[in-house]
């Protein structure tokens, strides 16, 4: 039963680079030129809602952290029992 599929080897070599292969320098602004260039190191900058959603997100967990601290530390004082005695 022949297979229609055959092995292909993975490439070993660096050709099929997507940002090809320069060589090392010193100077800063050649430096900062390949940085850049680079799509690694320029993300795209997110939207305005998705900022919106971090602030909002982070305040309310500083709210709820808050507001389990305050429950925490009236848990911890015992409430004054009151006897009412009887005649």
């Amino acid at each position: 039963m022949p297979s229609d599929y055959r092995y292909e080897r993975i490439p070993t070599s660096d050709e099929k680079r997507r940002v090809p292969r320069q060589e090392p320098t010193s100077d800063v602004r050649e430096l900062h030129r390949r940085l850049e260039q680079d799509p690694r190191f320029n993300p795209p900058t997110p939207s305005p809602w998705k900022r919106f959603a971090l602030v909002l997100f982070l305040v309310f967990l500083l709210y709820v952290g808050l507001k389990l601290r305050v429950n925490a530390i009236k848990n911890l004082e015992p409430e004054p029992s009151v006897v009412h005695a009887t005649r």
